[in-house]
């Protein structure tokens, strides 16, 4: 299966970062969503979990380590495509093109909750397409600080939000990667739940972080409506995310 992704992020927010807006294209062939997949250099597995998505559990050679969302790329590698130009627009200007690396930025605040996200593609090695998507409205997270510099490690990890109606869905993704050599093993853990849920438990984790530079930890929380679109032979979602936050997760002081 092939698939690809674009997404536009109305709020991002890393650490130590200024918040800013994201919009990005990814187009990937011979990408699994479940069951067995791979890319070149990395192989992984994938299958349903008890929180609303799935689990992959892989190995990545060459320091290709996991990147972006499941479903998309779980690994950089040589099998990324062209959709040609890929343009996003909205009710306020300017025009956003995503750049030949497949990732930009813009100012914080181009796009709204309502808003209706148009993305339309040029065309390439995947075909030309057009899609929409309304952007979800910023939810207020309670549990854990998203504006912390890290998650100190729990057990179940509880992520919690005043309940909101609305288009979208909540998306808390854990992954973990071991890369001591020029291999290493990875894991993704991704939970999905409706706006209106409040509350987002995940499942056990098998072992905490530990301090050791050849190991991470990631918490990843979005707010995102997305829209399917098949392009030929492609799959690809289209996304509209109100808010993105990426924060390490590490052990519990033993102060």
């Amino acid at each position: 299966m092939h698939r690809g992704s674009v997404d536009v992020v109305q709020n991002y927010s890393v650490p130590n970062q200024a918040t800013e807006s994201r919009f990005s294209a990814s187009f990937i062939q011979d990408i699994a969503s479940a069951g067995t997949g791979g890319t070149a250099g990395c192989v992984w597995e994938a299958r349903p979990n008890d929180c609303g998505g799935l689990t992959y559990n892989g190995t990545a050679h060459n320091h290709l380590d996991p990147v972006g969302l499941p479903f998309l790329s779980l690994c950089q590698s040589s099998e990324k495509k062209s959709a040609g130009d890929v343009t996003i627009t909205g009710p306020r200007p300017p025009a956003l093109l995503v750049p030949n690396e497949g990732v930009g930025w813009a100012p914080s605040g181009l796009f709204q909750a309502g808003d209706v996200v148009h993305v339309s593609a040029a065309g390439g090695d995947v075909p030309s397409f057009a899609a929409e998507a309304v952007m979800p409205p910023t939810l207020s997270f309670l549990t854990p600080d998203l504006a912390a510099r890290a998650v100190v490690y729990a057990d179940p990890l509880r992520v919690t939000w005043t309940p909101e109606e609305g288009p979208g869905n909540v998306e808390v993704i854990v992954s973990k990667k071991f890369t001591p050599d020029a291999s290493g093993t990875f894991s993704v853990v991704q939970c999905v739940a409706p706006l209106a849920a409040g509350a987002l438990i995940l499942p056990v984790q098998p072992d905490p972080p530990i301090a050791d530079p050849s190991r991470s930890t990631t918490l990843l929380v979005r707010v995102a409506n997305s829209t399917h679109v098949r392009a030929g032979e492609w799959d690809i979602d289209v996304s509209a995310t109100s808010f993105e936050a990426t924060l390490p997760i590490v052990a519990p002081s033993t102060n």
